[in-house]
């Protein structure tokens, strides 16, 4: 993220000789809005980032795409593409796959929602992954294959708690990782 252009845009440089020299920087968001919170993942030749963008008024998430090792990056998705404010993008890619998480108070309070697809071009639906009374916000995300694992900071119970889903769990409930009484933050998430 940088602002010596005026606005915070979303910047990315690629190195091709194991980081001893990195490319000038490409401007990835170039728009009017302001462009915060980039996320990268790679995998093999592809890269992609996300991050989260005032362009079209209020906060959507926007996705980049390369499959040439960061050279060349194809047009801008506007992944949350909905009314509300969409915020605190997370991404993890694994072969073809590609899945983004974030926060979005657009179902009414802040739920996590999640889109996925195979090779960064199409995605597919929306889910709902939260889908609670309370507010879901800071997700991070890991995957391998076709499994994926969330984890979020929750306040459907009132204090902070750590909810997690699974891919075989996204029509059922999430789980309560923390169940604890005080107040849970800070979630990571890793798989392998």
């Amino acid at each position: 993220m940088d602002n010596s252009i005026g606005d915070d845009e979303i910047f990315f440089a690629f190195s091709i000789d194991n980081g001893q020299i990195f490319s000038s920087p490409i401007n990835l968001s170039n728009g009017p809005g302001i462009s915060v919170i980039p996320q990268i993942s790679s995998f093999g030749d592809n890269v992609y980032v996300v991050w989260q963008d005032k362009t079209p008024g209020i906060y959507d998430i926007f996705l980049a795409s390369s499959n040439d090792k960061g050279q060349t990056f194809g047009s801008t998705i506007n992944l949350s593409n909905n009314t509300g404010y969409s915020q605190y993008p997370q991404i993890s890619s694994f072969g073809d796959n590609v899945y983004v998480v974030w926060s979005d108070n657009t179902p009414g309070n802040n739920d996590i929602l999640m889109r996925g697809n195979g090779g960064g071009v199409t995605f597919g639906t929306t889910i709902n992954i939260s889908n609670n009374t309370g507010s879901s916000q800071f997700p991070h995300i890991s995957s391998i294959g076709k499994d994926i694992y969330v984890v979020w900071q929750d306040f459907t119970a009132g204090a902070g708690e750590i909810f997690s889903i699974t891919n075989n769990q996204i029509i059922s409930s999430p789980i309560n990782l923390s169940n604890n009484l005080g107040n849970s933050q800070s979630p990571q998430v890793s798989s392998s």
